[in-house]
């Protein structure tokens, strides 16, 4: 028969409760009191929280000792960069400075003035840990290369459609886009070489960087906000058609020349008056009836061939702009203004009257005639104004005196109009306990 084992407690009599572990020996005891794993143990009993096994506490003193290296590695982090002349001592900070654009203008104004001095077309390496360009690299994307992710379409067209469905990517007005290859070529070579989001202009680090600021802040579309964004890219728009007289026939002063004198009537005497001008073909035979001018009197016509209300404001000042065919342009600084509803504004009344006097000129013995009638009309329409029809027929003194009383009349009630919104605002402030209606 086998040996019967003895009990622990007779091979181990010294045993730590706290830690759950026996030993053989007194001493093994006492050195196991002095450790950093009973006095943790003894710290968790005091919080009613159960022991930690030897094995766990080794990983938890591994762990802190790692992390206290590390913040000890950052506290003690310095770095310097030479193409700046910065120290940081910050991880964070010194990495946010290699990824700003004022870093790589630096960094290139100094390697170009290492070329200039030195020469040699050896490679330079970058200042402050930013990597060198490779000689291969190419300085825009290709045109089937999305400007968002790394997908490379067949054709332009196709790549167009696929950041449109794919990102969503907008393009203004893009009826007037004229240079749509130069555009999607000018927005790859901003992306590869100056890392800016097509929006907000924004700069990252590298390419993919740059990406990943765009999808993430859905700025997956061209900024056309600004007026800088405008100039930027206005030079792949055309915008000509959007004109009210693009389209029309535009001539030389030559041609406009023959024009004028193909429309004059010839007399007896103007026989031999045509001969620097040439026959007229049977290609150019009945050009004047298919023109606008060719019913109109040709001492009213200019020099380029139109009449010489053609492209003529009727009058204009600092701030509006009055076309012939009766339209008010005003300027965008008073748009506030120009959207009200005022009552007898004298704008529709001289717009009409000018109107009137530019297609239909009076003679002089009809204006005579006129002028009479014309003088009675406007004072007619001054007395009607304002719902002023029962003052017809009295004296001027009389209509002065009525209108002295009226102004007395609006300022009384002004007057008291004010009194009475001031009680209320007296009333208002004059509360014991000011309550918010909100919490109520």
């Amino acid at each position: 028969m086998s040996a019967v084992k003895p009990p622990l407690s007779q091979t181990h009599p010294f045993t730590c409760n706290t830690c759950q572990v026996a030993f053989r020996s007194n001493d093994a005891q006492r050195n196991h009191y002095r450790t950093d794993w009973h006095q943790y143990n003894l710290k968790r009993k005091v919080a009613s929280l159960p022991p930690l096994s030897s094995e766990t506490f080794a990983e938890k003193v591994l762990h802190a000792q790692a992390t206290t290296r590390i913040e000890r590695e950052r506290a003690t982090f310095e770095r310097h960069c030479k193409a700046c002349n910065k120290t940081y001592y910050s991880e964070n900070a010194y990495a946010n400075h290699v990824g700003s654009q004022k870093h790589r203008q630096n960094v290139a104004t100094e390697q170009l003035n290492a070329l200039r001095a030195g020469g040699s077309g050896q490679r330079i390496m970058a200042v402050g840990g930013a990597p060198p360009r490779q000689a291969n690299q190419p300085k825009t994307l290709p045109l089937e290369a999305c400007l968002f992710c790394s997908y490379l379409s067949p054709s332009l067209q196709l790549n167009v459609s696929h950041m449109t469905k794919a990102h969503g990517m907008f393009i203004p007005e893009a009826q007037y886009l004229v240079d749509l290859e130069g555009l999607i070529k000018y927005l790859g070579t901003k992306l590869l070489l100056g890392n800016q989001c097509l929006y907000c202009n924004k700069t990252k680090g590298g390419l993919e960087g740059i990406r990943t600021h765009m999808r993430d802040k859905g700025h997956t579309m061209l900024g056309f906000e600004t007026e800088e964004q405008q100039v930027e890219l206005g030079q792949f728009y055309d915008f000509r058609s959007s004109y009210s007289d693009y389209g029309e026939e535009s001539y030389s002063s030559d041609e406009a020349d023959q024009k004028i004198k193909s429309l004059k009537p010839k007399g007896p005497d103007d026989d031999e008056g045509w001969e620097d001008d040439g026959e007229v073909g049977e290609d150019d035979a009945g050009w004047e009836t298919d023109s606008s001018a060719s019913s109109l009197d040709s001492s009213e016509l200019t020099s380029d061939g139109f009449h010489s209300h053609a492209h003529h404001v009727l009058y204009h000042d600092d701030y509006e702009l009055h076309l012939p065919n009766g339209k008010s342009v005003g300027h965008r600084s008073l748009a506030r203004y120009y959207r009200q509803n005022l009552r007898d504004h004298p704008l529709q009344e001289r717009t009409v009257r000018a109107i009137a006097d530019t297609k239909y000129p009076r003679d002089e013995d009809e204006d005579h005639d006129m002028e009479d009638g014309g003088v009675e009309r406007r004072e007619a329409a001054a007395l009607s104004r304002r719902n002023q029809q029962g003052m017809i027929g009295l004296t001027v003194e009389k209509r002065r005196e009525i209108g002295k009383m009226e102004r007395q009349a609006r300022a009384t009630e002004e007057r008291g109009r004010n009194r009475y919104q001031w009680g209320n605002e007296k009333r208002g402030n004059m509360q014991k306990h000011y309550r918010d209606p909100l919490l109520q």
